[in-house]
């Protein structure tokens, strides 16, 4: 078996970016893994989440499930009962997300097979040409 000639997974010590578009980038990048890891949590564990970031420009992002509206009195009042309606509007909200993802999901599929389809005529048109 042959040796890898690469260092592997090095650490990388804990430095400000200087270069800024670099820092632009880099922060982009996790921004996006950020709230893909949060909409997979959202997912399986059926959680609310609020996130709040700011870019290296003070720009303001965010990311809330199901609203912000849900999470910020969740979080103000972490011991307080929520009243009834509360809990229906949260179950309703979830229930439509989830019905929309089922949608998005079934799009996803019908675009797959569409694509396959059209690639699959194409190449038989250039079969017999």
């Amino acid at each position: 078996m042959e040796e890898k000639n690469t260092l592997g997974h090095q650490k990388i010590p804990m430095a400000k970016i200087e270069n800024e578009d670099d820092l632009y980038s880099s922060f982009s990048k996790h921004r996006e893994t950020l709230y893909k890891k949060a909409s997979d949590m959202i997912g399986k564990y059926e959680i609310d989440v609020g996130i709040i970031t700011f870019s290296p420009s003070n720009n303001p992002f965010s990311f809330f499930h199901p609203t912000i509206d849900v999470v910020v009195d969740r979080f103000f009042s972490l011991y307080a009962q929520e009243s009834e309606n509360s809990r229906l509007n949260i179950a309703n909200t979830r229930i439509r997300i989830k019905e929309k993802q089922v949608e998005l999901d079934n799009l996803e599929i019908i675009k797959e097979t569409l694509t396959n389809e059209t690639t699959d005529e194409t190449s038989m048109e250039e079969m017999w040409e």
